[in-house]
């Protein structure tokens, strides 16, 4: 089993990163509106083509999906120095 919650709170840091609005990311999907809400709140399940194609739009890896915010913290200060 993979940390779902995890998952949603990554997609959801990847969207605010680039500064997109939930309805900015379904245009862009052509996907109904709302659906990325439920997506990132959990009422509806996670979906690997749904992730996959979030990830195209945040240009991030699948690796990323399933890191941490801590564990992407600390190899960003390990490779800094």
């Amino acid at each position: 089993m993979y940390p779902q919650q995890q998952v949603r709170i990554n997609l959801q840091n990847f969207r605010k990163a680039l500064g997109l609005t939930q309805s900015a990311v379904e245009r862009q999907l052509n996907w109904r509106r709302g659906s990325l809400y439920d997506i990132e709140k959990g009422r509806v399940s996670l979906q690997l083509e749904d992730c996959w194609q979030l990830l195209q739009v945040y240009r991030k890896e699948w690796p990323e999906l399933f890191t941490s915010s801590l564990e992407s913290t600390e190899r960003q200060e390990a490779h800094s120095y």
